[in-house]
């Protein structure tokens, strides 16, 4: 049996309806229905950079996982992201064995 954590990527796209330096990635409930499983902060990792520079100049500075509000991924940004702009954000998910 394998213990090698499982690695997916991906992107999401998403026009941001209020102003924040914090984007909500995946709530607990989106995290798994595309992994299957719940976040486990003690096995997995999260990876994610700006997939949209050009359009919108973004660093991403962070992603935490926030343990108050069910278990959400948020990334942090190192600018105020105005209401009604696109960002997407490539993400790597490691899923823990």
């Amino acid at each position: 049996m394998s213990h090698a954590p499982r690695i997916r990527t991906g992107s999401k796209s998403f026009p941001l309806i209020y102003t924040a330096n914090v984007i909500t990635l995946f709530t607990g409930d989106e995290f798994e229905r595309e992994f299957g499983r719940p976040f486990d902060n003690g096995r997995d990792c999260v990876s994610v950079m700006s997939g949209s520079w050009n359009d919108r100049p973004v660093n991403v500075t962070g992603v935490l996982y926030n343990h108050d509000d069910r278990r959400s991924i948020q990334v942090l940004t190192d600018k105020t992201v105005q209401a009604g702009q696109w960002v997407r954000l490539c993400y790597m998910v490691a899923l823990g064995a």
